[in-house]
Formats: C-alpha cells, structure tokens, sequence
C-alpha cells in the first residue's frame, strides 16, 4: 500500500467517490488503534493518495465524514483528546470532546472552514454533532446526529435529534427526535 501514498498497518472502512470533482477519498483506521485514522484522496486520474487529515500528523480524531453534495467538499466530524487531572492533579487523557465539523476542499486539499459551534432556537448548555450521515443536494446542509443538552436541577441531560447542520453558520433545524435508547 505505501506505493499508493497510504501507511502500513491501516486498513479500508469507507471508500468515497465525488463523481462531480473527479476525487476518490478514502477513510483508513489504524488497525492496532482503531480510534486513530484519517482521510486520503486522490484525482480518479491518479494512482498515489494524499494525506487530508488525521493520524499520524494530528491528535485530533477525525471520524465519520460526508461528501456534502457542494463540488469537492467534505464535511469531516473532528473530536479532541479531554484531559482531566486524576488524583495525584497530573493531566491524563479521560475521553473525546466535539472539536467541531471540519470543512475540505478536495481540489486543494486544505481545510476551508470550522464549524466549533451550533446554534438553535432552543436555550441549550451545549450542543455537539455525534454523527454526520449525509450531505446534502443543495450542498449548504449536512444531515446529523445533534446531542443538545439541557440544565436541569442539580445537572445536565441530553436529547439526541436528527437536524440538517448549516454549512456556513452551523444553525441546527431539527427534522425529528431520535429515541432514548437508554431511557
């Protein structure tokens, strides 16, 4: 594989075709740790990949991502290391928190834009993207997972919703609730 531009020791869970930009990405997930992969495209054109983003070069977790129905563009969900201080007050990696919904051009392969916040109507804590599923085929929306969390007395709860995602702005429109599988 590494005459194709990608590493050793990684193998194929999604492969993505954008008929409209002519580029192929494909998603790798390290197979001795599954949590750490990334994104490589290529021109259909062209044999030898190219690193978009993730692992080895970021310790940021780039997970699920769409193609988002604009030419070229690919909506990535981006996850951050959580550090806490355990009980000795030494910094320690304890979890994922949502970094935001990365934008790439696949033409350039630069990131073009950062979505680190959604918004909505409703008076949340926060609000954070579980899942990306799909684009768009106006390509000015994602579809997603949103996790919104609400204050309540003595803590915090989450509902999961279905909502297309504003690409420029990251306004939330809620299609449907999703069960509370754990209720």
């Amino acid at each position: 594989m590494t005459d194709l531009g990608l590493p050793e020791g990684f193998g194929y869970p999604r492969l993505m075709p954008d008929d409209t930009s002519g580029m192929l990405v494909v998603w790798l997930r390290q197979v001795v740790e599954p949590h750490h992969g990334g994104y490589w495209y290529r021109r259909f054109d062209e044999r030898q990949y190219h690193l978009l983003c993730g692992y080895p070069v970021s310790d940021l977790n780039y997970r699920d991502a769409v193609l988002t129905g604009a030419e070229g563009l690919l909506a990535v969900n981006v996850w951050a290391t959580a550090h806490l201080p355990d009980a000795t007050c030494e910094e320690v990696a304890v979890g994922w928190d949502w970094h935001g919904l990365a934008l790439f051009d696949l033409t350039t392969g630069k990131e073009v834009r950062l979505i680190d916040a959604l918004s909505s109507h409703e008076e949340t804590v926060r609000m954070w993207i579980s899942e990306v599923l799909r684009g768009s085929d106006t390509g000015d929306v994602v579809v997603a997972s949103v996790a919104f969390e609400y204050a309540k007395e003595n803590g915090s709860f989450v509902l999961y919703r279905l909502c297309e995602v504003s690409l420029e702005t990251g306004a939330c429109h809620v299609l449907t609730d999703l069960p509370a599988v754990f209720a």
